[in-house]
């Protein structure tokens, strides 16, 4: 009985510890990209590279998109992730347009990429 409970013990221990590592990929802080970006650029020039930006990072697939509304919609390329972002372009005047990422899409693991290739691409 008594060799019952050490070995129980021992389990017990050794499963914490790989319960320990293995989440701790996934534990880690999250990253919050709620960073709006401005260009004193005209929202057509500003919709049109971003998508450029977005077929030339590999990364992140386009899924769709809605020129009406503002937003684009992609996926992380990686098969092992189904993460999808929204990116939200809007009209701030006839020379001026922001980006952001929708709410839901700020905490999304690897989306910064996303938003530096945007970013480089409209700053040329």
């Amino acid at each position: 009985m008594k060799k019952m409970v050490t070995l129980f013990k021992g389990l017990s221990v050794l499963i914490v510890v790989c319960v320990m590592v293995c989440g701790c990929n996934t534990l880690g802080e999250t990253v919050i990209h709620d960073e709006l970006f401005t260009y004193e650029k005209p929202f057509d020039r500003v919709y049109l590279t971003a998508l450029e930006a977005i077929e030339e990072n590999s990364e992140w697939d386009l899924v769709s998109t809605n020129k009406m509304e503002g937003l684009i919609l992609v996926r992380a390329s990686d098969f092992m992730r189904e993460d999808a972002a929204t990116v939200v372009i809007k009209r701030l005047n006839r020379m001026q347009t922001s980006i952001e990422l929708a709410k839901e899409s700020q905490s999304i693991r690897g989306v910064e990429s996303l938003l530096k290739s945007i970013d480089k691409s409209l700053m040329l």
